[in-house]
C-alpha cells in the first residue's frame, strides 16, 4: 500500500477504520504508517501532515470503535496512550479464557495497570467477582495501595461478595491465607471483616 496514492484524509480514514489487529500490523510493516502510529514523525510526514497527526489518528479511532463512556478514564493521557489501554483491555477479554478470575487479572494488578482495571470493571457484568479477584491479587503482594484503595471503594452487592469469597476460600487456600494475614492494610474493612469471621468460624 502506497500512502502517496491517497489524499491525506483518505489515508487517515483508512487508519481509523482498520480492525485493531490489521492496524497494528500495518503500523509495523509500513514505514509511513509506522511513523504516524508511533509518533516518531519523520521530517517528510511532519511536512505533509503536521505534528498533530498521531493524536488525531488515535482520537478518531477511539470515537470510531469505543463507547464514549470510557472518556472519563482518559484524564491527562494522550489519545495514543488512552487508545492503547482500551485496546489492551479488549484484547484480554478476547484472548484470556476467564479474564475475571485471579489469574486473568493478576498481570494487570502486578503491573499496577489501574486505568485498565477500571475500564475492565466498567465492562464486566459480574462486578463482585472481579472485585474479589483484584483484592486477592493486590493483598497477596502483587499490587500497590492505589489499587487496594480503588477496589475497596467500589459499590458491591454484599451477598454476591460473600458468594465470591466462599469460592475463593474453597479454591485458593494459600491466597485466602494471604488475605487473612494482610487485611488490615485495606482502607475499607467491611468485606474483609466477613472473611475473618469465616476463617474463625472454621467454615
Amino acid at each position: 500500500m502506497n500512502l502517496d496514492t491517497l489524499p491525506f484524509y483518505e489515508q487517515l480514514e483508512l487508519f481509523v477504520r482498520l480492525p485493531d489487529a490489521q492496524f497494528r500490523t500495518l503500523c509495523k510493516t509500513n514505514k509511513a504508517f509506522h511513523s504516524i502510529c508511533s509518533g516518531n514523525l519523520t521530517p517528510d510526514i511532519l511536512e505533509r501532515f503536521g505534528p498533530g497527526v498521531t493524536e488525531e489518528l488515535y482520537k478518531r479511532r477511539f470515537f470510531y470503535f469505543y463507547d464514549q463512556k470510557f472518556l472519563k478514564y482518559k484524564e491527562e493521557m494522550s489519545w495514543k496512550e488512552f487508545y492503547n489501554k482500551l485496546a489492551y483491555v479488549y484484547h484480554l477479554i478476547d484472548t484470556v479464557p476467564d479474564v475475571q478470575d485471579y489469574f486473568g487479572l493478576k498481570s494487570l494488578v502486578e503491573e499496577n495497570r489501574l486505568t485498565e482495571l477500571k475500564i475492565l470493571q466498567d465492562i464486566v457484568k459480574n462486578k463482585e467477582r472481579s472485585i474479589v479477584a483484584i483484592a486477592i491479587s493486590a493483598i497477596s503482594g502483587n499490587g500497590n495501595l492505589d489499587i487496594l484503595k480503588w477496589v475497596t471503594s467500589l459499590n458491591w452487592d454484599q451477598e454476591k461478595i460473600k458468594e465470591e469469597i466462599h469460592d475463593v476460600i474453597g479454591n485458593f487456600d494459600t491466597l485466602s491465607e494471604a488475605i487473612f494475614n494482610s487485611f488490615e492494610q485495606l482502607p475499607n474493612i467491611d468485606i474483609y471483616t466477613y472473611i475473618i469471621e469465616l476463617r474463625d468460624s472454621g467454615k
